[in-house]
């Protein structure tokens, strides 16, 4: 693969983190914005940026070659505002016209999520409908129409990830939020949702998958769902967590209801010759730091 300029938007996030390491590894010139400073990595520039400030700098050294905006509120279970909307949808605006403005001939990736979709009882496709039923999701949702709306203008591909799980993950996800509390030692453990069904993603394999997008082949405007397509249980997450630690614990559920929201990556795996290479044994001793035996 050539080497290339590339710009990501919230690079100091749980995934942007791993993908200016990675792509700087790799021998791009990565330009990485956020509000946080960041490492100090062979061919990466970091810049402090706030999107919403009143001036986006242009490139340092040329055009970008593709623009990834991971730029964000990305919790789905944090107390949501039709502010935080309204900011996620003004993340997107404002790169999007700097991207028209100085690489027009660029690649845009859009992180979107998995929770755009309409409730469904099978593995979700791209051409799936989309009906958010939070504000999370349709933050989300909202950039990606925008960013659709620009498929003539720029080159667009719109990503959708399902849960991935790693290292440094933030506060209020699922796996952050349960390691806190086995730290306290509550006994059993109630969590607030359901023991739903869900799809998780080590982010060394959505990394490689990101990757891809710099060179996959694929009209403008092209939806991309990111995830293994394999359900596996809130409980059964739990336990394997529990596991991992060296851990006995109850678990118990606020709702005797479940669901699910599982994707289908066929469109991404032919396409991109990617798939999927840890289970979820192998991206809980990853994302917890833990040696193998």
């Amino acid at each position: 693969m050539r080497h290339v300029r590339i710009l990501v938007t919230g690079a100091s996030g749980f995934v942007g983190r791993h993908l200016v390491a990675h792509l700087s590894r790799r021998g791009h010139e990565v330009e990485a914005w956020s509000r946080q400073p960041g490492p100090d990595l062979p061919g990466l520039v970091w810049r402090s940026v706030d999107l919403l400030g009143h001036h986006l700098p242009a490139p340092l050294a040329g055009a970008w070659d593709a623009i990834f905006h991971l730029a964000a509120h990305t919790r789905p279970n944090a107390v949501w505002s039709s502010s935080l909307v309204l900011e996620n949808v003004e993340f997107g605006a404002r790169i999007f016209d700097h991207m028209l403005a100085h690489a027009p001939h660029g690649r845009l990736v859009l992180a979107s999520s998995a929770h755009v979709y309409s409730p469904s009882t099978l593995p979700h496709l791209e051409t799936d409908p989309c009906d958010p039923k939070g504000l999370y999701g349709l933050s989300k949702r909202l950039c990606e129409i925008w960013a659709f709306s620009l498929r003539k203008k720029l080159d667009v591909q719109i990503v959708r990830s399902f849960n991935l799980i790693g290292p440094g993950m933030p506060p209020g996800l699922l796996l952050t939020d349960l390691l806190a509390r086995i730290q306290t030692g509550e006994n059993p453990i109630l969590l607030k949702g359901r023991d739903d069904k869900k799809d998780f993603l080590d982010v060394r394999d959505a990394i490689l998958a990101y990757e891809a997008m710099l060179t996959i082949a694929s009209p403008s405007g092209t939806y991309w769902n990111l995830c293994t397509g394999q359900p596996t249980k809130v409980s059964e997450f739990v336990k394997g967590v529990l596991g991992c630690l060296g851990k006995q614990r109850q678990i118990q559920f606020a709702s005797d209801e479940s669901g699910q929201l599982i994707g289908d990556s066929s469109r991404l795996q032919a396409a991109a010759l990617w798939h999927p290479a840890y289970n979820l044994s192998d991206m809980l001793t990853h994302a917890l730091g833990v040696a193998h035996g």
